[in-house]
This record gives structure tokens, sequence and C-alpha cells, in this order.
């Protein structure tokens, strides 16, 4: 091979190597903005359900709640939407889930996790791990039995 040719191919390589991670990382900026758009939308579901639980003192059904998600900008990126209200009593602390929605990535730096609006409003990204231990914590037997 004469010194042109290895540049031609030195240069090849470099524009395949750049275009490889340019795809990568626009795979993980796509799942970091669906993973935004979900967060959204449930801040969004959760303002409404604060709202229908300060005018009638008392926690939506689950209809009520897949009513209302239609009209949520960004709807689709929550995915299947887990409702507690049902096993939610007076008794229950402001930190307690109220609805989560699983989000997994096949991403090298996007870890898979949940999205969960607690029962103050407060939504928030967690891990796996982190999340299932705080659900096992809050799941009554009764809920454990019928969630299986």
């Amino acid at each position: 091979m004469n010194k042109k040719q290895k540049i031609i191919v030195a240069k090849f390589a470099a524009v395949t190597a750049i275009t490889a991670v340019a795809a990568l990382a626009m795979i993980n900026v796509k799942d970091l903005v669906n993973r935004a758009e979900g967060i959204r939308a449930m801040q969004q579901l959760g303002s409404k359900v604060l709202n229908y639980k300060e005018t009638y003192r008392s926690l939506p059904s689950e209809s009520y709640i897949d009513a209302i998600r239609e009209n949520i900008q960004g709807h689709a990126r929550l995915g299947k939407i887990q409702y507690r209200a049902l096993w939610i009593t007076l008794e229950s602390e402001p930190n307690e889930i109220l609805s989560y929605t699983e989000k997994n990535y096949n991403s090298l730096f996007i870890n898979d996790g949940y999205i969960v609006l607690m029962l103050n409003g407060n939504v928030e990204w967690m891990g796996k791990k982190t999340f299932e231990k705080l659900l096992e914590s809050q799941q009554s037997q009764m809920e454990i039995k019928t969630t299986k």
C-alpha cells in the first residue's frame, strides 16, 4: 500500500469512528429527552391529582386518571402507569408512592428506573433498586397479593 492509500484508509477509519460515536450520542440524547418528557408529563398528572384532592378531599379513581391522562402533554412517554390510590390511607406519609411507571433504556449511559409521583406531588427519577426497596417498605400484604 502506498502513502496515498494509507491516508485514505486512515481518513475513512476516522470518519467511521466519528459517525459511530455521533450515532451513540444521538441515541442517548433521545433517551434523555424521552425521560425528561416523561417526568414533565408525570408532574402535570401530579398537579391534576393534587387539584382533585384539594377540591374533593380524596384521591381520584383510576378511571379518572385514565381519562385525564390523554390530555397531558407528553403522555405517550409515560407508558403504563401503576396507580396506588386504592392502597393510600389517611395515615399515609407525604412521601408515599402514589403512581409510578417503569422506564427501560437500551443505553450505555442511562440506567433503567422509574418515574415516581409521590402523594405530596413531588416527581422524581429513581433507580430500580432504590424504587423497589421504597415500594416494598410501603406496600401492605394485601397489595402485594393483589398485584402479583
